[in-house]
Parts: structure tokens; sequence; C-alpha cells
């Protein structure tokens, strides 16, 4: 019987678009609308077939269309400004948790939720309850607090409900799971609850990301805004 395998190719970014790769490892472009627009510039109906997810969007990306983009006098300006924004962002010196009360707070503050609604494309909330817990998380990044955010992490993601003409539910798949919901791991870097989910350790101030295994769990240090998934080449 002949054996099948499947390749993935992932094109070359443009060292002009650099920034773009920077910026789709952090949750900031997902509150920031011209961050957003850039990465639909690159390509309307692949930025819409990919759940509106830049990572997963820059993996199937054409070389031909960066190498275009990276030409482009008018996109790299906006870029410019926009990653100069990024980057201001994590600079920030005046902040709520550098400068007042906020800054007395020595101890992580711990914040317990079920899902965290942080963007369509990361399906791990549902309804109100997700989107309220991920609103918190934005504002303790931009106070600059001291904030971990303890759920659970379902490896496949919620789907897409839909009724049919018979009224019958339908689930979707969001095909997400390489780019949203699936952790770089180590070994014993996860602790199964069960077949669907693991915990889960985020810390949010200022800057999302850089996420990295400690013991059970996962955390995100928001001191160095690397969004909450890691790289899949």
């Amino acid at each position: 019987m002949p054996t099948f395998q499947t390749y993935h190719v992932t094109p070359t970014l443009p060292g002009a678009l650099e920034p773009l790769r920077e910026m789709s490892f952090n949750l900031w472009w997902t509150w920031e609308p011209s961050a957003r627009r850039l990465f639909r510039h690159l390509d309307p109906e692949l930025w819409n077939r990919t759940n509106h997810n830049p990572v997963r969007m820059l993996q199937l990306s054409r070389q031909l269309r960066l190498e275009e983009v990276s030409q482009d006098k008018a996109f790299l300006r906006e870029l410019k400004e926009v990653y100069d924004a990024f980057r201001n962002y994590l600079a920030r010196k005046d902040t709520y948790g550098k400068t007042e009360a906020g800054s007395a707070i020595k101890n992580p503050v711990a914040y317990f939720s079920a899902e965290f609604g942080f963007h369509e494309s990361i399906p791990n909330y549902s309804g109100g309850l997700g989107i309220l817990a991920g609103d918190h998380c934005k504002s303790a990044s931009d106070l600059d607090l001291n904030f971990v955010a303890i759920g659970l992490l379902y490896r496949h993601g919620y789907f897409k409900q839909q009724i049919d003409k018979e009224g019958v539910q339908e689930a979707v798949n969001l095909n997400q799971i390489s780019t949203t919901c699936r952790f770089a791991k180590c070994a014993a870097a996860t602790r199964t609850c069960s077949s669907q989910c693991e915990f889960w350790i985020a810390k949010f101030s200022p800057r999302f990301g850089n996420c990295k295994w400690a013991g059970s769990a996962c955390i995100f240090s928001t001191r160095r805004l690397r969004k909450t998934m890691p790289r899949i080449d």
C-alpha cells in the first residue's frame, strides 16, 4: 500500500516585512485597527479564509504577493507608522502600573476564567464570559498591571455554530488548531485535564506574549509582548 505524506511550504517573508511577523505574534493587533488593516491588505480573500488570523495568513500567503508588497512604498510607509506605534506601546514609562497605585502591587493579581475571548481567530471562548475576560486582560495590559490569567486551553478550540434548514445544529470547524490552540510542547510540560483541554496560566501586563512552558502550565509573560501563540514554521 502506498504511503502518502503531506508537506507544507511556508513562504519566506522579505526583510522589509519582518515587522509583520513580530506584530502577528502579539495580541496588540487584535485591538489596533491599523494593524489589522495591514494584514487585510496583503490578501483580503485569504484574510477572511483564515478567520482573520495573521499568523496563519503569513504562512499561506503567496511568495509573489509578499515580494510585491515589500516594494510598495505606500504600504511600507504605513507599516512603519504602525510598527512605531507598536514599539512605543511596549516602551511606555508613564503607565498606571509604573507610576501610580498599580506600582504598589508586588505580587501578581490572579484572574480565573473558564474561557478568554481575545479575538475570533483564537477560538477559546463562546460568549459574554469570554469576551469580558478578554477585555479585562486587555485593560490590564494597557494599565501595565502585574496580572496573571488562569483558565483552560481547549486543544481544538470552539466551533462555529450554525442551524440548517431542518433546525439541526451544525458544527463548522474553524481550522485554527495548528495556529491558535496548539502550543509548542516539551517533555512533561502539560497536565491534561480531559481529552479536550489543558490547564494554562497566562500572565498579562502591558505586553502580551512570550509563551514558555513552566512545569505543568504555559506562562505568557506580558513583559515581552509576543502574542499568545508560538511560531509554527
